[in-house]
């Protein structure tokens, strides 16, 4: 499925929210322990450069999206602004109407791979450590746990990644 496929699925607000899921991913790990550091902030980078390469069609899709225009900024914006309880009844809404609109097998494939880039980012932190940080790895838990995710299904096909 194209991109503007992707895309026509959902309303402008519905594509807005699902828009913020990979930016959620990022900014949970990044800001686990409250400073976003430069390695981490690359990570991001090169997954917006390297977007077209994103297995996942709608992680691609939105990559692109957010990519494209002014929408990183606009990303960049309102995750800083967001509120924890505003957080959560937002992902509420969108873990809703994702489960709504994507089959089983799409549903796992997208958090398969935005969990990628969790993981990435919070690697990209590790300056070498043997394992992630506590406060990091407790960040994809409670991402993974929030939209019901199970983590070693949904990664399976990424292993390689």
């Amino acid at each position: 499925m194209s991109q503007e496929e992707w895309r026509e699925r959902f309303s402008d607000d519905e594509w807005e929210l699902v828009r913020h899921v990979p930016m959620d991913v990022f900014y949970m790990v990044a800001m686990a322990d409250a400073e976003l550091g430069a390695k981490e902030a690359e990570v991001l980078a090169r997954e917006l450069a390297t977007a077209a390469e994103l297995k996942n069609p709608l992680h691609r899709a939105i990559a692109l999206d957010i990519g494209a225009g002014d929408h990183l900024s606009e990303e960049v914006r309102f995750e800083a602004w967001q509120g924890g309880p505003d957080m959560k009844e937002r992902m509420d809404r969108t873990k809703a109407l994702l489960k709504d609109r994507l089959t089983p097998e799409e549903y796992a494939s997208f958090f398969g791979s935005v969990l990628v880039t969790g993981i990435k980012t919070a690697w990209a932190g590790t300056s070498g450590q043997a394992e992630v940080d506590e406060k990091e790895a407790m960040a994809l838990t409670a991402f993974a746990t929030e939209f019901e995710i199970d983590a070693e299904t949904a990664l399976r096909q990424y292993q390689e990644d």
